[in-house]
């Protein structure tokens, strides 16, 4: 009965050890994913496994396209590096690494996105900057070489206007772009560069562009005065930030009775413009055709009408 006994419980014991055994087996070690995955200037991919890792690590995959596309190179590595020299330059790419056990596991991936820069010899220099007028506004074009266009990710224009010295910063990613808003008669510079990123770019391209002259706007009437034999007027005129040309004279139609011209010694405050009319005669009814002269024309009138006073 004894022995009986011993073969029983030699017998769970075998069984035990059995299951322990394939129980270990079927354990496998899955790892983590790398961390510092980053493509050096020099096209290389470098990652670290971390510290934390409980992994033996065999080899790492490597999977790279290009974004957007279905197109990919699959490779395999022992150390934590790939040399990618042959990446096309400036060309947005994904890279995903995995880390393989020695269980031959494969664990989650890390991944970047990244675009490729530009080698040495790149040429982001503006070939042309064309200015086209399109009304009061003009229109921007350049150009750059067509080897290296696909390294300019945006262009820079600084717009400044040479009266004011302000200057207005626009990006775009297109090689064109309508300027709007330009104050007629002013002289702008217009300066243009291909950008890799914000940081690194080619040398800017400047330009000298001014403004079509235009009609500036009628006179307005601020205030006035009258007296018996005169009139005083002050007619406010169209700011300089507005229209930057030269206002040379205000125009007084008063017909059949009288015309008159006030020459202006326009700046760029560009004041309220006193007025004085004089040898009127008392309690008479005058109408008024106030016009400005300007470099482009004579504006449509500001029509008054005003009656003297009566004499005493």
């Amino acid at each position: 009965m004894g022995q009986q006994k011993s073969s029983i419980l030699a017998l769970i014991l075998s069984c035990i050890f059995f299951i322990l055994i394939n129980g270990q087996d079927n354990e496998y070690c899955e790892p983590g994913p790398v961390e510092n995955l980053q493509l050096t200037e020099s096209g290389t991919l470098t990652w670290d496994t971390p510290d934390s890792e409980s992994c033996e690590i065999a080899q790492y995959t490597v999977s790279v396209s290009i974004s957007g596309t279905d197109e990919q190179r699959t490779y395999t590595v022992t150390e934590p590096l790939l040399d990618l020299g042959d990446l096309t330059p400036c060309v947005r790419y994904d890279f995903q690494v995995r880390q393989v056990s020695s269980d031959n596991v494969a664990g989650s991936a890390a991944a970047i996105h990244t675009i490729t820069p530009p080698p040495p010899e790149a040429n982001l220099t503006l070939q042309h900057i064309t200015i086209v007028p399109v009304g009061r506004n003009i229109r921007l074009e350049w150009s750059v070489n067509d080897d290296w266009v696909q390294c300019a990710e945006r262009y820079r224009l600084v717009i400044v206007n040479e009266v004011t010295n302000t200057a207005a910063d626009v990006y775009t990613t297109t090689t064109a772009m309508t300027v709007i808003g330009l104050v007629p008669c002013v002289p702008y510079t217009f300066t243009v560069a291909a950008l890799f990123t914000l940081e690194e770019g080619g040398p800017p391209t400047l330009v000298r562009h001014v403004a079509p002259a235009a009609e500036t706007s009628s006179p307005t009437l601020e205030s006035f005065t009258l007296g018996t034999r005169s009139l005083d007027l002050v007619i406010g005129l169209e700011r300089f930030n507005i229209n930057g040309c030269p206002i040379y004279e205000v125009l007084v139609d008063a017909s059949p009775t009288f015309t008159a011209s006030y020459p202006v010694s326009d700046q760029s405050t560009r004041m309220s413009f006193p007025i004085s009319i004089t040898d009127l005669q008392p309690a008479n009814l005058y109408y008024l055709r106030i016009s400005a002269n300007n470099t482009f024309g004579v504006t449509s009138p500001l029509q008054v009408a005003f009656q003297t006073l009566e004499s005493n």
